[in-house]
């Protein structure tokens, strides 16, 4: 059952009064797509694209037999630098990123109208699911003066992928999944560039399920905690009953119901107020949306 928005009078204050940065993980692409996903499932594809058969069923074993976060970051390097080996690397990655198709408009239009609020979108998935669902462009960590120059101008006609994303067509690929590739961009730069990023916004984390289902929401969390100096409040939403583990003191986590199925509902009001409260700033702009008025 989707929980009542009006419930969390801090969070429904600053929807209406501050500048937001929502972050999605993995359960976005769920969501939009009415496909279940997460790194098991990716992981266990990948596995498919190595040669090397004997290999491919020891860390499909090793996945079933430990899904800790550490033992699935170290499978996935171990499908990248196979595949990779093999040539079949972007195989896998074309059918894992770029075959879904979004079935749920209603999140669709929802995420339009925080696009039409003056929410910025970040995100920690590799896809650009994100990009075609809300009209939008697509900007990596490894570009930081382009997304700095975004948001000084005050727009966000990007989505900013903070662990890199995966786009064949323009030959893009400068993800972060594996330990090595982690490691590399988790210093001082790395959290000079987040701590910029939420500056001057609040930062909404959107629904992850479990650990093995999101890897990069937790490690998110937990680079946050020992990283970044948080020092205002901000929001995570997650689903009832969901164990949070290393969420900093600076969250609040605002439950948007009993199943993962609410969540699109409960983002569609979190749009609402976004846009009420922006219609009544500057009428102009809202009125110039159509597709605010579908959802009221």
């Amino acid at each position: 059952m989707k929980c009542d928005l009006s419930k969390y009078n801090s969070f429904t204050k600053t929807l209406e009064h501050e500048e937001l940065v929502f972050l999605f993980g993995s359960g976005i692409s769920a969501a939009l797509t009415h496909r279940a996903g997460g790194w098991v499932k990716w992981i266990l594809d990948g596995t498919a694209y190595i040669k090397d058969t004997l290999l491919a069923d020891e860390i499909r074993q090793s996945v079933h037999h430990d899904m800790s976060a550490d033992n699935l970051i170290r499978a996935v390097g171990e499908v990248i630098t196979a595949t990779k080996n093999d040539g079949t690397y972007d195989d896998w990655m074309r059918d894992s990123m770029e075959s879904s198709v979004i079935e749920d408009k209603l999140l669709a239009d929802t995420l339009k109208i925080l696009v039409a609020a003056k929410a910025v979108f970040l995100t920690t998935n590799y896809d650009l699911l994100l990009e075609k669902a809300a009209d939008l462009k697509t900007l990596s960590y490894s570009e930081p003066d382009a997304v700095f120059e975004m948001l000084k101008r005050n727009q966000n006609h990007s989505v900013v992928h903070i662990h890199g994303v995966y786009d064949y067509k323009n030959k893009k690929d400068d993800i972060i999944a594996d330990e090595e590739q982690y490691q590399s961009i988790v210093n001082d730069d790395a959290a000079q560039f987040i701590q910029n990023l939420l500056s001057t916004r609040t930062l909404v984390l959107v629904g992850c399920g479990q650990t093995t289902d999101d890897i990069n929401i937790s490690r998110f969390v937990t680079f946050a905690n020992e990283k970044l100096r948080l020092d205002r409040k901000y929001y995570f939403i997650a689903k009832e009953g969901q164990r949070i583990e290393n969420l900093p003191d600076a969250f609040e986590i605002i439950h948007y119901g009993t199943d993962y199925s609410d969540l699109p509902q409960f983002l569609s009001d979190v749009a609402r107020e976004c846009m009420i409260a922006r219609y009544e700033r500057n009428p102009l702009v809202a009125q110039s949306i159509g597709i605010a008025f579908r959802l009221f």
